[in-house]
C-alpha cells in the first residue's frame, strides 16, 4: 500500500490519524521498523530521545516480566489491569452473595458502590 503525498502531508499536520496499516506502509518507505516512527514522535512529545523512551519502555516491560517474553498468536496477552480487578471483583461478590449478605453489605464490605455489586450480583 503506498502513501501519496497529500495523505503524508495531512499526517504531518495533525489533520488525519494514521492507521496501522499507514504506519507500516510509511515505515516500509523509510526502510524502518514501525515502532521507530512511534518512538520518535513519542520522543518529540515528551521532550526526550528516543533513547530515552526505549529505556523507559524497557523499564515498563521488564518491571511486567514481558521484555524477554516472547509471544506468539496461540499465547494469549495478560489481561488488562481493569478486566482483572473487575474479575477479581466479581469473585468477590459471588463469595459474599453465597455468604447470605445484601448487596448492600457486600459493597461496604468491598469497599465498592452498590451499583458495581449489582452488575456481578447475577
Amino acid at each position: 500500500m503506498g502513501l501519496d503525498r497529500s495523505h503524508i502531508s495531512r499526517l504531518e499536520t495533525g489533520r488525519h490519524n494514521p492507521t496501522l496499516e499507514a504506519s507500516e506502509s510509511l515505515a516500509e518507505s523509510m526502510q524502518v521498523q514501525p515502532l521507530s516512527l512511534l518512538v520518535v514522535a513519542y520522543a518529540i512529545k515528551q521532550d526526550s530521545t528516543p533513547r530515552q523512551v526505549l529505556e523507559q519502555v524497557c523499564a515498563e516491560l521488564e518491571s511486567q516480566e514481558l521484555l524477554d517474553e516472547k509471544r506468539g498468536a496461540d499465547v494469549p496477552a495478560p489481561p488488562h489491569p481493569l478486566r482483572a480487578k473487575a474479575a477479581e471483583t466479581s469473585v468477590a461478590v459471588q463469595a459474599l452473595k453465597k455468604a447470605g449478605l445484601s448487596r448492600e453489605r457486600a459493597a461496604r464490605e468491598l469497599g465498592v458502590s452498590r451499583s458495581t455489586v449489582n452488575r456481578y450480583w447475577n
